[in-house]
């Protein structure tokens, strides 16, 4: 029977088209940026779904439009008597493509998860997964209703440009943020930051009565007009759309992961991140350990932290945060995503009081001063000169005590140097 059907339908040879669809856009996509961000590895899998998408609610458009049609119906459903020839064109379609999306998914999740110290996939990773087989299934959806109401080239063009616009344009409808059929991610890195369930469990019930509905579409009789009838079908499909839609609220897709970095390794210092991107650790842990090293070497304790953490929230003052910590986006570079992180921008980063008001406000000068004072000082206990990464030119580092006294006023958010606090 498997035979039978590659021979006599179109559907299930879409299967072999999106192999390379997601090779290019999936796995190659972003120069594979996404490797060690969970997050952005989910999302990076559906971008695929939008070259062969638009292929796919055309091909089942033109085998649901073939088998529908009773004088015909012996020509492409020999060899699967007894089985509903309508029900085997969407299974023969809709089955090989959604078992291909989970294989190339798991595949990415594991090659992104390279580096940690286990598989640190989280249930949250899943609703933009199952937003995604959602999609697919409404697009088989479209091409079922499509097929039933329309001739076989007619059904197969409209079908292909129906999905064109509802998977280019998103279906952002005016009222809602949501994107109901939206599959790919904000774009760019996105460390530290979580599915929300709100806005996905959103879409999820959305697609499921969109598809449910375009699946209703029944072929008609022979005393009903044109043997079809696909308007009842349609029209609840309409009102799903225009009715249900503008009443979600307005939700953000993604959050900010909430609590503490708590995958932690090492010692002098312990450098703790976030367990999903732990893979990353390659980027920056090397050049953390160098300067934290140097600094205890030469007698600065104050810029030798017992313990770096990653914290989630980037932008925003985190009064649990303190000196020494980073955002999970702070050594990312779109440009070179593999590339070590550069020893002086870890320093900078490390040197941000998170935990103060500087992000709210511009600091005044004298934070600027200090800033400059210290990573100038930590540069040269490694070796490199100041001038070298864009700082005042300095002769000699500060000395200790006075190193820990400018990092002490960080620590306390002194308003003379950070502004004042809220």
């Amino acid at each position: 029977m498997i035979g039978a059907v590659l021979r006599t339908h179109v559907g299930p040879w879409v299967s072999v088209i999106a192999v390379p669809c997601y090779v290019v856009f999936s796995v190659l996509g972003a120069g594979k940026a996404w490797q060690h961000d969970l997050t952005w590895t989910t999302t990076q899998v559906g971008t695929a779904v939008f070259p062969y998408g638009v292929l796919l609610a055309g091909a089942v458009a033109l085998d649901i439009s073939r088998v529908s049609q009773v004088d015909r119906r012996h020509l492409v459903t020999g060899a699967a008597r007894g089985r509903s020839p309508l029900r085997l064109a969407v299974l023969a379609a809709l089955g090989p493509i959604v078992l291909l999306h989970l294989v190339v998914w798991v595949a990415m999740m594991a090659w992104s998860s390279q580096g940690a110290h286990d598989f640190p996939w989280s249930a949250a990773h899943l609703l933009p997964l199952a937003t995604q087989v959602g999609v697919l299934c409404s697009v088989v959806a479209l091409g079922y209703a499509v097929g039933i109401a329309f001739a076989p080239l007619v059904a197969g063009i409209v079908a292909a440009l129906v999905a064109l616009g509802l998977l280019a344009g998103y279906l952002a409808l005016p009222g809602t943020s949501l994107e109901v059929f939206g599959v790919v991610g904000e774009g760019g890195t996105m460390l530290g930051l979580a599915p929300a369930v709100p806005y996905y469990g959103a879409q999820l019930l959305l697609l499921a009565l969109i598809t449910v509905a375009l699946f209703a579409v029944r072929q008609g009789g022979p005393g009903e007009a044109s043997g079809r009838r696909w308007r009842p079908g349609l029209l609840a499909v309409a009102a799903v759309l225009v009715l249900v839609v503008p009443t979600v609220l307005h939700n953000a897709s993604y959050r900010a992961v909430d609590g503490r970095a708590t995958d932690c390794r090492g010692a002098q210092p312990v450098v703790c991140d976030f367990a999903e991107v732990a893979g990353g650790r390659a980027r920056y842990e090397g050049a953390v350990r160098r300067l934290v090293e140097a600094a205890h070497d030469a007698g600065y304790s104050a810029l030798a932290p017992a313990e770096v953490r990653a914290v989630a929230e980037n932008g925003v003052a985190d009064r649990e945060a303190g000196l020494f910590t980073f955002t999970p986006d702070s050594f990312f570079d779109p440009y070179a995503p593999h590339a070590p992180a550069d020893v002086a921008s870890v320093a900078g980063e490390l040197l941000i009081p998170r935990h103060c008001d500087v992000y709210v406000d511009e600091p005044p000068p004298a934070y600027w001063e200090v800033s400059d004072a210290l990573l100038g000082t930590w540069l040269l206990l490694v070796g490199i000169d100041p001038g070298d990464a864009g700082l005042p030119p300095r002769g000699k580092p500060l000395s200790p005590q006075r190193t820990a006294e400018l990092v002490d006023q960080l620590e306390r958010c002194d308003p003379a140097v950070v502004g004042a606090l809220p």
